[in-house]
Order: structure tokens, then C-alpha cells, then sequence
């Protein structure tokens, strides 16, 4: 659809809104308190996990303007670029992040050499970025990043997403592709706004890997993460298809891939028909007025 009020709506890399579509109708969903007067805010790409640096660069390269949003402009921290702290580097919870590189837990502040040390080690990993699990383990071993890193996350995301469709045939990547994922999901919930659609993804599929792995018990808690995180971050099922389908998964999972799959063709399907537009006179005459400002 044409949705010309949500149009003059202000990008944010740290948005107080999403927005999510269902034919003809838009829905907002405020992501936090909003006061009087102030703007709504969306997020126009799908730079969830992406460093300040590069976020600019794709947001420049796209729609031509410079963020300054408190994310851009140094406000807030760069959780993406995930360091130890070097008082307590093998703690978990001690993390330093940019532009502050002062640790979350302690409150240390990275000295400047090893400050310089550690930007040093990350362009060196950007240049050879992980492509495996050893990769993964040797940039770890270095004490100097933590594993929500974003360039150690994009690895353990593709991993997570390649062993999960191998996983219902090995009784050890079984164990290992659920690790795997516990790790992503926890680089997404330290990472991402508490409130955050891509969540609901990460849940979800989550969800289905346990539907593989035949721990039912697991998908249907992941299934009822994936749904509370919906209604938070697009609306009530009886606003939002995507809420609706999950609230169905939450309540009743599918014991097996095959029903799994059955129901999401089904869901899709149901969707396809809602969305047909071949009957939509309303539909139609917007096109057609839309036709006649380009003759």
C-alpha cells in the first residue's frame, strides 16, 4: 500500500516506533513513552546489527542524508561493538563499548594504548572476518572481544541459521546447534532495545529449530517469547496477522517439522487471500489516480 502519513514519519537508528503492514492498513506501535510534541520515529533500513560507522554509510548510500540520531551522534553506546573490559576480561557481565569505552559493570575506563589496542584488533578482524568455529574461538581467546561483537555475532548467526536446517539428523549437532543459538539469542537480547521486532524473528525461528530437535517443551517457550515480543512491538492479534499466527503456535506447537510446515503454508495461504487486491475497487482507483499523476 501508499501510506502517505507514515511517509513524513523521521528515521532513527533508535526509534520510539515500528510500523508493520497488512493490505490496505498500517499499523504504528510505539516502542516507548512518547511525550507531547515529540516526533515519530521508524528505523528505514534493517541495520539492527550494525556499527555506527558502517549505519551511516549504508543510510548515506541509500536515502542521502546523515543520521543524528542519539545512536549516531554518540548519545547512546555502540552495543555492537562489544569489548572486555580490561580490569575483568573474562567476566561476562564487564563489557566496554564505544564512544564511552567504560565498562557497564566496574565503571573502568579503557587506558588510551589499550584503547588503540583494541580498535587496532578490530580492523585487523574486519579485514579477516571469522568464517568458522574456530575463528570464532581464536578472536574470543584474545580477551578483547566479547562474543556480541558484531563481527563475531554475524558468524555465529550464519552458523546458527546452517546447522539448524542439518541439525534433525545428528544427534550431536543437535547439542550443538542449541548452544549455538543460545549464544545468538543472547547476543540479540544484550544487544537490541529491549523492545525490538527483530526479536520476534530470532525467537521464532528459535522455536522451530526445537520443533526439529523434537524439544517441544523448549519451542513452545520460545513460540510464547517470539508472540509476548509481538504484541509489544506490532499489536494485538486482533490488529496484526503476525500476532495472531503466533498466538495459535504459543497456545498449540506443532510436535513435527511436517505439521510445522503444513501450518505455515496454511498461514500463508490465509494471508495471500486477505491480501488479494483483484476484487478491491478502493485498491483499484488509487492505482489508477496514481497512474494518472505519472501520464
Amino acid at each position: 500500500g501508499l501510506f502517505l502519513t507514515a511517509c513524513i514519519c523521521e528515521h532513527s537508528c533508535a526509534p520510539n516506533c515500528n510500523f508493520t503492514t497488512h493490505g490496505t492498513v498500517l499499523t504504528l506501535t510505539s516502542l516507548v513513552e512518547i511525550r507531547e510534541g515529540e516526533s515519530i520515529s521508524l528505523d528505514y533500513g534493517e541495520n539492527y546489527y550494525t556499527p555506527t560507522a558502517d549505519r551511516l554509510e549504508d543510510l548515506w548510500e541509500t536515502y542521502e542524508f546523515r543520521c543524528k540520531c542519539p545512536l549516531c551522534s554518540g548519545k547512546l553506546i555502540d552495543k555492537t561493538r562489544a569489548f572486555s573490559c580490561c580490569r575483568n576480561p573474562e567476566a561476562e557481565a564487564h563489557k566496554v563499548y564505544p564512544p564511552t569505552w567504560k565498562c557497564i559493570e566496574c565503571g573502568t575506563v579503557l587506558p588510551e594504548t589499550i584503547k588503540a589496542k583494541y580498535i587496532r584488533s578490530e580492523e585487523e578482524l574486519k579485514l579477516n572476518p571469522p568464517s568458522d568455529a574456530e575463528d570464532v574461538s581464536q578472536a574470543l581467546k584474545t580477551k578483547i572481544f566479547k562474543k556480541e561483537h558484531y563481527l563475531i555475532f554475524q558468524q555465529l548467526d550464519e552458523m546458527a541459521h546452517q546447522w539448524g536446517e542439518a541439525a534433525q539428523e545428528d544427534d550431536l549437532m543437535k547439542e550443538e546447534t542449541e548452544e549455538l543459538w543460545e549464544n545468538v539469542i543472547d547476543c540479540i537480547e544484550c544487544t537490541l532495545p529491549e523492545r525490538h521486532y527483530n526479536k520476534v524473528m530470532y525467537y521464532e525461528k528459535f522455536a522451530q529449530i526445537f520443533v526439529k530437535l523434537g524439544k517441544l517443551d523448549r519451542a513452545k517457550e520460545y513460540f510464547s517469547k517470539a508472540y509476548a515480543m509481538a504484541i509489544k512491538v506490532v499489536g494485538p492479534e486482533s490488529l496484526c496477522q503476525i500476532s495472531k499466527e503466533l498466538a495459535r503456535f504459543a497456545d498449540s506447537p506443532p510436535e513435527t517439522v511436517e505439521e510445522m510446515l503444513a501450518r505455515y503454508s496454511a498461514s500463508t495461504k490465509e494471508v495471500n487471500d486477505m491480501l488479494s487486491y483483484e476484487n478491491d475497487e478502493e485498491a483499484l482507483q488509487i492505482i489508477d489516480d496514481l497512474q494518472k499523476l505519472h501520464t
